[in-house]
């Protein structure tokens, strides 16, 4: 029994002495690459006790190990590291690259892969370039960052929204935008109901993504080809954009950072209009090719002044931003938390975007076998916005009047003007523009709310149960009131729109994830789950004219004295799921991917509501091969191959069935409602499916010093969903059916390369590059011309598109035009037959015969122009030098047309005695002294319909971002901060172009599918210059 109690005795004492020997200390170090350069982010891990950390800005890192400690550094792209601890107190760690691939992780559906494991077309933009680039909205920091994402402004306005095409677009009639998953949760995609609410007042789209915070975004990953959507299967086909938002590490202390930013931002330059005697003296002019007298205020023009109404509306916007993050963990818990507000002045006066956004993550290992993570977003917005083209629906966008006002009058002579009755509803170019933007108080308010939390379960060794659950709330409020000083509320005294939408959105998804690897050479990866979503829009339309007092507003609606019906709508649908994907790779050197998703969506007809959405990929890494292991040139070579099928759901709910709708009729001289058939179902109505075949190369040479990624894809979509007319005795004139097929290809290049890789200077380049056709192979039996959405110039309404089968989508449709009527081409009659249109003048349209019948009119308009680019390219480099860091991002657009339809109003001559026009044309039209044939400069045109004389190329390159900062050095910092980083940001500061608008990048129909590449009367774009300082702590 003693001899027992000795041996305890002896236990205890020697498991003492082992604490004491093996006592814990904090050990410093730095991680650095091959060339010296400090890397941020490396993961630090202690075999022993599991307790990690992740090195700093500037790659050091502090932890509390034991002398026996083992330390496993690892890092993206670079082998990992073990390093023993023994009497080291400070170590410098060396990374070598890992040649042979660079494993960076890309988040995909439902997990996420080694970029050398994948079988599909992905792009990765990481975080930190969307939040170099001083933006509210991150879609609009897209541009140009990635091969075959083409991101186009709809509304350059503060806060406006972005239209986002990944190869293409694939439907007519439906949604043509990407999915986008935030954090694992797929939004909700497409068919938003509009706030912007009734009538022609503006119909102008905010940017549904307004709630994210740009910098809250760790990684972005671009899913294209169907290889990689079709886990997402009805919601894949127009690609898929994954948001991955930042967290704390686990073992880190907490962190917190601390940004500020100021800046300033100016529109861009507008062309030169006429000034006030030019206009007079053209007015001279009209009134004696008319034989008319005058206006004696034109009588002496060299006495006029010259207003530039411009002048009046634009102004310097000022913009500030505050941000603040904190973030660390524990060993079993890591946590977010994050907050930012943001004010944006617009360019043009009472224009501005407000925003306050507050972000949660919190994940915690519960259990050995219990993870729980858990995501919360809130935003508020309030945008302030003018009636711009944005939405070509206006009838008056005040950009416009301040274009083609009457120069030669004086703001105190315009006010006098319509003080004493003066307005003429068709001459709205006599208000002062000023005062139109100052009367008019039009404010959408957005909130937001994302929840999300996800739990993971390990029920066996490489085994997990995963289970999502989240939602997501919209609430907007559009208030606007038009004073009777403005054009739109001038008669009968003043109007009013008060718009109220909501958006709920639940989703709860689980499914099994299996990973395992056999024999070290069999690795296999298996996913199998369920999802059901639910999505419901409601809202509610009001509007009203004629108020007794402008000082009313919307908050006394009621006393308008004419207020039309109010109109409430409800739209309901669920999407359930259920999909499978299997991942397998021999020897990490074979691969090959198999994914199946069967879809059911309340949409459609009873018996179509189902659809299965397969793909399959293949990949063979050559250069793991034996014979190339001697390669010196090919670090990196492989071949990728995909084929699969998505669909589409984006057409409105219960488009299967015949449906009432409201019908207003007279009673009695009393205007009453009733209900009447407003749409004809179709129990037949399927899905749209698209067809993708991808094949890729990824190459890296000299140690992946240069490295690109090729692809090339066709993809076809077939059934589209679109409208067909209908004989007139049904009392419609439309149904929605299946029939039509569009295809779009196209070639993808990015290419990446080191060119300087030294401890105390480096610089990077990389540039993507693609080019996609897209083309209307059919739209059915019969083969109709689809029309996009009328233009209107103020004066007739004329479509700008057209749909033709054999043609690009979305062409542009016109007249046309081959040169200037001269006096030589009219007939002993003084008529141009076959050249010009009927009463048409010399100096008007000379106008190509297409059908050869001997007469000019509407039947003649042809193709003339296509919106789409013949490729775009992004190019960004970044050069550091000690403190300093570099960055410049160039991106463009070669060969789309662009209709210019502000050019019908300021270089035609139609509107004659009324519109101010542009100084070019005043000085180049044609004339009897000036015969020219150049099609820009008719003395007049014959109608206002779109034509070749308003098309022109849209090309540009521009220097989209250009960033200049510097760290500071913690010796300077005294330990008050750990970082302080100074830098300052231009954007949009250069753009090369032959265009003669504000800006080529336009598209004023926002989302619309068909009327692409449009300009009139739009926001103009700012270059802007900001001041930022980022403290941590």
């Amino acid at each position: 029994m003693k001899f027992h109690k000795y041996k305890i005795v002896v236990a205890v004492l020697c498991i003492v002495t082992t604490h004491f020997l093996t006592a814990q200390k904090i050990i410093f170090g730095t991680i650095i690459d091959n060339e010296g350069v400090p890397l941020p982010g490396a993961t630090v891990l202690d075999s022993a006790t599991n307790n990690g950390v992740v090195s700093d800005f500037d790659g050091n890192f502090s932890i509390e190990v034991s002398d026996d400690s083992i330390l496993s550094i690892s890092f993206i792209g670079y082998k990992t590291q073990e390093v023993t601890i023994g009497d080291k107190d400070n170590l410098q760690i060396s990374m070598e690259l890992d040649s042979s691939n660079l494993n960076e992780v890309v988040v995909t559906g439902y997990g996420s892969q080694f970029r050398s494991e994948l079988t599909g077309s992905v792009a990765t933009v990481k975080g930190s370039d969307v939040s170099v680039t001083p933006v509210p909205t991150f879609d609009q920091a897209l541009q140009g960052r990635a091969a075959g994402v083409d991101v186009t402004s709809t509304n350059a306005e503060p806060g406006g929204g972005v239209s986002i095409r990944i190869r293409g677009s694939n439907s007519i009639s439906g949604n043509n935008e990407p999915l986008i998953v935030l954090d694992g949760y797929p939004l909700p995609q497409g068919g938003e109901a509009s706030v912007e609410g009734l009538g022609s007042v503006r119909v102008v789209p905010s940017n549904t993504l307004s709630f994210l915070n740009p910098s809250d975004i760790q990684s972005v990953d671009v899913l294209k080809d169907a290889a990689a959507t079709a886990i997402y299967g009805s919601r894949g086909a127009n690609g898929v954009i994954v948001i991955t938002t930042k967290k704390g590490n686990y073992g880190e202390r907490t962190k917190i950072s601390f940004t500020a930013e100021q800046g300033t931002s100016s529109a861009f330059e507008y062309p030169e209009m006429m000034d006030g005697p030019s206009y007079a003296l053209w007015q001279q002019e009209i009134a004696s090719d008319n034989g008319s007298i005058v206006d004696s205020h034109y009588a002496n023009a060299s006495s006029l002044p010259t207003t530039r109404w411009l002048d009046r509306v634009l102004q310097d916007g000022a913009y500030s931003r505050y941000a603040m993050d904190v973030m660390g963990g524990t060993d079993k818990t890591r946590f977010t938390l994050s907050g930012a507000y943001i004010r944006q002045e617009g360019v043009l006066i009472t224009t501005e975007f407000m925003r306050g956004t507050f972000k949660a993550n919190l994940e915690t290992q519960v259990s050995d076998r219990l993870k729980v993570s858990t995501s919360i977003n809130y935003a508020h917005s309030k945008n302030n916005r003018q009636d711009t083209g944005s939405g070509a629906y206006v009838s008056s966008p005040f950009t416009l009047q301040a274009m083609i006002g009457d120069p030669s009058y004086t703001p105190e002579e315009a006010a006098e003007n319509f003080a004493a009755g003066g307005l003429d509803p068709s001459r709205f170019y006599f208000v002062d523009p000023k005062i139109n933007a100052e009367s008019v108080n039009d404010i959408t308010t957005n909130k937001n709310i994302f929840a999300n939390i996800f739990a993971e379960y390990q029920l066996l060794d490489g085994l997990t149960f995963n289970i999502r659950a989240g939602l997501t709330t919209k609430n907007s409020v559009r208030d606007a009131f038009y004073k009777k000083t403005s054009a739109v509320g001038w008669t009968p005294n003043s109007s009013a729109v008060y718009n109220t939408f909501e958006n709920d959105n639940q989703l709860v998804e689980a499914y099994l994830n299996y990973d395992k690897s056999f024999n070290d050479v069999h690795n296999l990866n298996l996913t199998a789950g369920y999802s059901s979503q639910t999505n419901t829009q409601r809202g509610v339309n009001n509007r009203v004219i004629d108020y007794p007092s402008d000082a009313l507003g919307t908050g006394q609606i009621g006393l308008g004295l004419d207020p039309s019906i109010p109109q409430s709508y409800r739209f309901d649908r669920t999407l359930l799921s259920y999909y499978v994907r299997a991942n397998y790779d021999f020897n990490e050197k074979y691969f090959a991917s198999l994914t199946f998703r069967s879809d059911g969506s309340s949409v459609f007809a009873e018996n179509e509501k189902w659809s299965s959405f397969p793909s399959f990929g293949l990949g063979w890494t050559i250069s793991e091969e034996s014979f190339m292991q001697n390669s010196s040139l090919f670090s990196n070579l492989k071949a990728r191959g995909s084929y699969g099928i998505t669909g589409s759901q984006s057409i409105n709910p219960l488009q299967s069935l015949t449906l009432l709708g409201i019908q207003n009729a007279n009673f009695n001289d009393a205007l009453k409602a009733g209900l009447s058939p407003n749409q004809l179902g179709n129990p037949n109505l399927k899905w749209e499916e698209t067809t993708q075949y991808n094949i890729g190369v990824d190459l890296g040479l000299l140690d992946n010093k240069i490295f690109a990624n090729i692809d090339y894809y066709v993809k076809t979509t077939d059934d589209l969903l679109q409208n067909f007319p209908i004989p007139t005795s049904s009392g419609l004139s439309t149904i929605v059916s299946n029939a039509g097929t569009i295809e779009n290809k196209g070639l993808e290049i990015n290419l990446g390369l080191d060119v300087i890789n030294k401890p105390d200077f480096s610089w990077n380049t990389s540039i993507n590059w693609s080019n996609n056709k897209s083309t209307v192979v059919s739209l059915g039996e019969g083969g109709s011309d689809i029309f996009g959405p009328n233009i209107s110039a103020n004066i007739t309404s004329f479509p700008a598109a057209i749909m033709r089968e054999g043609e690009s989508f979305g062409a542009f449709y016109g007249v046309p035009v081959i040169g200037l009527l001269q006096t030589s081409d009219a007939d002993s009659n003084g008529n141009f037959p076959g050249l010009g249109y009927n009463g048409s003048q010399v100096g008007s349209w000379k106008v190509a015969d297409t059908n050869d019948d001997g007469v000019i009119n509407d039947n003649d308009k042809t193709i003339i122009g296509d919106p789409n680019a013949d490729f775009i390219f992004g190019w960004n480099n970044t050069i550091t030098f000690e403190g300093f860091t570099l960055s410049a991002f160039i991106q463009g657009s070669i060969g789309n047309d662009i209709l210019n339809m502000d050019r019908v109003m300021t270089a035609s001559g139609i509107r004659g005695n009324s519109a101010n026009h542009l100084a070019s044309w005043w000085e180049n039209r044609w004339t009897p002294s000036n015969p020219t044939n150049d099609i820009r400069f008719p003395s007049s045109i014959p109608t206002a319909s779109p034509a070749t004389s308003f098309v022109e190329d849209g090309s540009y390159i521009r220097l989209k971002n250009i960033s200049l900062s510097y760290n500071l050095d913690p010796e300077i910092l005294n330990n008050m901060v750990d970082s302080a980083r100074l830098y300052v940001t231009g954007t949009n500061l250069i753009t090369i172009t032959d265009y003669s608008g504000v800006d080529p990048e336009v598209n004023i129909f926002g989302g619309n599918n068909i009327n692409r590449g449009v300009d009139f009367a739009s926001y103009p774009r700012a270059k802007q210059i900001i001041v930022g300082l980022t403290l941590g702590f």
